[in-house]
Formats: structure tokens, sequence, C-alpha cells
């Protein structure tokens, strides 16, 4: 009697057991989509601030470490997130003069200590973030910034020179020389620009050009060094460069940052 009584306490332990873990699971399995669903208007809602609409959802993963032990703790120990382009190069209309960029390329996020800090959103205790600045990005940020520059030249021999002559046309990257080739005027003059990173910013070297046997000014490789190194740092705000590696077709950036709130990056 007593052994049969001991089985059914077996069983109903058992059970129990069964029970737990079925309820783990399902709690485990529903806090992993509520998240993913935050990261994921997150990426929505940052993309309407650039201008642009998309459907297109970021991949997730958090690794093998249960989420569950995240509420105690209020930190997810991992998070990876690879976000889909929303890059836009939008051509001058009606009176306006200059490409417009909207949105933000393709990234891969590496991130530990993810905090869920309520009111002030998601906050990564460490991230690293790789990406690709394409040629089209860059030249659509240099003919922006050359725009600028020339509005504010006057009608000096710079301004006129700057208006009349220097209009950055076409940007290639060179993988075998680690640089890029800005061309002027369809090819009329070309800077070529080694771009570094050191002490965590990008550093841009220019060489000397000349435009039908004129130097250049250097407001000119001044103003396409500051465009392209404002373009980096504009998505990786409050974060370093530790690497930068010229790549077919575009510029390879890693940077890291300590403390970066998901919701204040570019």
């Amino acid at each position: 009697m007593s052994k049969k009584r001991g089985s059914v306490w077996w069983k109903i332990l058992l059970g129990v057991i069964v029970v737990l873990f079925i309820i783990l699971l399902v709690a485990e399995v529903a806090l992993r989509m509520f998240i993913t669903k935050e990261l994921e208007d997150d990426f929505t809602k940052q993309a309407a601030m650039t201008g642009v609409v998309t459907e297109e959802k970021p991949e997730i993963g958090f690794g093998p470490a249960p989420l569950l032990l995240s509420i105690a703790t209020g930190t997810i120990p991992t998070v990876n997130i690879s976000t889909p382009s929303t890059l836009q190069i939008v051509p001058p209309v009606g009176g306006e003069s200059g490409l417009t960029v909207k949105g933000t390329p393709a990234a891969d996020l590496r991130i530990t200590d993810l905090a869920l800090r309520g009111s002030e959103g998601l906050v990564a205790g460490h991230i690293v973030v790789e990406t690709d600045i394409s040629d089209d990005m860059m030249l659509a940020q240099v003919q922006t910034a050359m725009l600028e520059q020339t509005s504010m030249a006057g009608d000096g021999l710079t301004g006129a020179l700057l208006q009349n002559l220097v209009k950055v046309t076409d940007i290639t990257t060179d993988p075998g020389t680690g640089t890029l080739d800005i061309e002027f005027t369809d090819g009329a003059a070309h800077i070529v620009i080694r771009p570094s990173a050191v002490d965590g910013q990008l550093q841009m070297e220019a060489t000397e050009a000349r435009l039908f046997g004129f130097a250049l000014p250097d407001e000119v490789a001044d103003t396409i060094s500051r465009a392209l190194k404002s373009g980096a740092a504009d998505m990786g705000e409050g974060m370093a460069v530790d690497d930068v590696s010229v790549r077919r077709g575009g510029m390879h950036l890693q940077m890291s940052g300590e403390n970066i709130n998901l919701n204040e990056m570019g």
C-alpha cells in the first residue's frame, strides 16, 4: 500500500515539474517575443525620424542565456542585431539643390549587458557596431557639404573657383591602396584621401590636388574631410571609431561605445 502511495506522489511531483517547465518555456518565448517587438519598434521609429518609412525588420538574437533571469537583474547579457539598410539618396526636385540622404546603411550590432531602464529606454553597457558607408552615400554627403561651402565662399577667387569649377562628380574606393579617389568635374582633377582610425576618431589624410594646373584651395580638401567624418559621426554618436577599412564599393567602419542609449543612436 505504501509503495503504491509513493508511486502516486512521485507521478504528481513529476507532473508538477513538467507543468512548471512548460510554464517557464512559454514565459521565456513570450519574453523574447516582447523584447524583439520592442527593438523592432525602436528601429521603425528611428527610421521614421530620418524620413524613411520601412516595413523591414532587423534580425535579433539573444544567445543561449535565459531571458527570464533578466527580469531579476534588469540586464540582458547578450543581444545581436542585424539591421537592414533604409538608405535613400533623393535627387533634388523643383528649386532644391543637392542630394538628400535619408535613412541609414545596414549594420551589425553586438551588445553586452543591455539594460532595461524604463523611461530611459534600452541602454547598452557595451556595444560594437559594424557598417559600410557606400560610395554613393559618401558622394551625396560630400556634394551637400560642397554646396554649403560654396554658398559661404563669397565673391573672391576661392568662391568663384568653388562655384564654377570645383564640383565633386564621383567617389571611388580602392581597396588595394586603402584610399578614396575623389573626382572633380568629370575627371578634370582628383584628390586621393586615406581614411584611418586614430585615438577613436576617423581621420582623413588628403594628398595635394590640382585643377587645370592650379593647386586647389585647402578649403576643398578640408570640406571633403569634414563631410566624410561628419557622416560617420552621425551614425555612431557617442562611440569611438576602432577600425576603418576601404572595401570595394564603400568604407567599412567598426565603432564601439559604453553606456549607449539605443534610442539616441544615429
